[in-house]
């Protein structure tokens, strides 16, 4: 659980960059670090955004 907190933290204060996080803690790929602790907050605005500005709007 301490991992995850931590890497998220790292994430958000990263703006999302992988490599920042994958050398931070010291993981040898950036692919362990999106499967395993990398998650998407889909209550958050932006991802909302993404959706739409990707999707539109659903009729």
């Amino acid at each position: 659980m301490f991992r995850h907190t931590w890497a998220n933290a790292v994430l958000d204060a990263a703006d999302g960059n992988l490599v920042i996080v994958r050398d931070a803690g010291g993981w040898a790929s950036t692919e362990t670090v999106e499967e395993i602790y990398a998650h998407v907050d889909v209550n958050d605005p932006a991802f909302g955004a993404a959706l739409m500005a990707t999707w539109g709007e659903m009729q």
